[in-house]
């Protein structure tokens, strides 16, 4: 059961800490939305319904992914048999959250699976599937006027797997496997070809590689590798993006040494939503996890402090920001 989860409680401690920062901070600035000046070029700051079509606008064509907005199945089809999009690709919602509905498309048969259950009426991203070795998550902040930025969190994720006995199969494996994140059956839908696969003994089977916690993922603290390359290559990312002063990429690369080198991939941008996804750490604690959501909201508490004193603020009319909240909530539903 998820409960039972250390991750659960700490993405509950997460959401009910930050919404007591968050509404000391409305208060002080009069404002609900207050914090979407933080990142300009994202609607909402990147806290509320931001389309990823759009926040990709906002990256150098260095760091994307070939993706496609899809507004029927038609047009999906269209762009796998021109062909502009090849096996494997990734379909997710244009506005997500925290991993919803995301596929990993492998052949023909498991696209017209997953057709029976897209809802078309919201939009959709097909996207290149990037099979580079390793995902990272990076959040990256900078004070306005300043000339560096910092890397405040930095993890590799790590994708759920079994491990082989020799004589098990993969459907058997599954069974016997204890992530209380994981749909099984949805799982064994998606891995039909391979249920009767025999992994050899220590053979680790990867059962899907999407980086969402609540995908099944562990998410590993890499501060201790946080230096003065990474943020050199984040510092160039920031320069070639436009009017961000807080976010978090989700990216691949092959090792630490190509992410150092700006050798990466972007799957996602996320704006002020982003979570310092360290406190999910297995080694981390409940009061230093405290400390670190306490710090997060500070800084976005500054960031808007700095706008303000330099230049005169709009702040989003609270009809605007009632109406991205249903939308967001409607797009996950």
């Amino acid at each position: 059961m998820k409960i039972f989860d250390r991750g659960y409680w700490i993405s509950k401690h997460y959401y009910y800490q930050s919404l007591v920062h968050y509404l000391l901070q409305a208060i002080q600035f009069k404002n609900i939305a207050y914090f979407s000046v933080c990142n300009a070029g994202i609607p909402f700051g990147g806290m509320l319904d931001d389309a990823k079509s759009d926040v990709y606008n906002l990256v150098h064509d260095r760091y994307l992914i070939q993706s496609y907005l899809v507004n029927s199945s038609n047009q999906l089809i269209e762009i796998i048999e021109q062909p502009k999009l090849y096996y494997p690709f990734v379909l997710k919602p244009n506005i997500g959250f925290k991993g919803h509905d995301v596929h990993v498309i492998k052949n023909r048969d498991q696209l017209f699976s997953v057709l029976d259950d897209i809802d078309f009426s919201k939009e959709w991203l097909a996207q290149e599937y990037v099979d580079y070795t390793c995902e990272y998550s990076i959040l990256y902040r900078r004070l306005p006027y300043s000339d560096t930025g910092e890397v405040s969190s930095f993890i590799e994720k790590k994708y759920p797997f079994v491990e082989g006995d020799g004589s098990s199969t993969v459907e058997q494996l599954i069974d016997q496997y204890n992530n209380p994140f994981i749909d099984k059956e949805l799982l064994k839908e998606e891995l039909a070809s391979d249920l009767n696969y025999i992994p050899s003994v220590a053979e680790k089977y990867v059962l899907h590689r999407i980086g969402n916690y609540s995908r099944g993922s562990k998410f590993y603290s890499l501060q201790h590798e946080i230096d003065k390359r990474l943020l050199a290559a984040m510092n160039r990312f920031y320069e070639d993006s436009k009017e961000l002063h807080f976010f978090r990429i989700d990216c691949k690369a092959n090792s630490l040494e190509d992410l150092r080198q700006g050798n990466f991939k972007i799957m996602e941008l996320n704006g002020l939503k982003s979570e310092p996804l360290h406190i999910y750490d297995p080694n981390s604690t409940m009061m230093g996890n405290y400390k670190i959501i306490k710090d997060q909201w500070k800084f976005i508490k500054t960031i808007v402090d700095q706008l303000k004193e330099h230049r005169k603020l709009i702040f989003p009319k609270t009809r605007e920001s009632l109406r991205a909240l249903r939308n967001i909530r409607s797009a996950i539903d």
